[in-house]
């Protein structure tokens, strides 16, 4: 079964700092995200990278684009991510909707769904109500492969992140 486990990071820097998490499976770290809020991040496994490219979102906005779409109606352009090759070739990718994060591996078509008690997310096969798996621990058939594993407790660590970065602060 996998987990997550947060890296220490620094606190206080001039710029955004690079959040890691370490994936463990029983206790022992096999695979290791780095994120950069709004800007994608890599996967480390066994001395390969994979690279998490994000697109589209509010981040991708500046200030006046933002205002001339609100005037003008236009929707707002979905967070994508997709993990990449070393050589570049696309394994898996996904989108944000108002439904959960739509995710595309091979063929096949699955939507991670926010709970909304735990915080957690859950993993469907599209156009099935029966979930796969929960990124509180997840424990996919070997069928679907470690790397997209990875990837969907990636997307999970990139929506936290978001949300709780543009969240506002809590004063006690």
């Amino acid at each position: 079964m996998l987990t997550t486990r947060p890296q220490k990071t620094i606190l206080f820097a001039l710029v955004e700092p690079e959040r890691a998490y370490d994936i463990l499976d029983g206790g022992r770290a096999v695979a290791v995200v780095h994120y950069l809020k709004n800007k994608g991040g890599r996967i480390a496994i066994d001395g390969k990278q994979y690279s998490l490219v994000r697109g589209g979102g509010p981040s991708d906005e500046m200030l006046g684009q933002m205002l001339i779409r609100a005037v003008t109606g236009r929707q707002r352009i979905p967070a994508t991510w997709t993990l990449t090759d070393p050589d570049g070739g696309v394994l898996a990718s996904a989108e944000n909707s108002k439904e959960g994060v739509a995710i595309t591996h091979g063929e096949e078509r699955f939507q991670l769904r926010k709970l909304k008690r735990s915080g957690q997310y859950q993993l469907f096969r599209e156009g099935n109500e029966q979930p796969l798996c929960s990124t509180a621990g997840m424990s996919l058939p070997p069928e679907f492969g470690r790397l997209f594993q990875f990837f969907v407790l990636a997307i999970a660590i990139a929506l936290v992140n978001e949300t709780l970065d543009s969240s506002p602060a809590v004063s006690p």
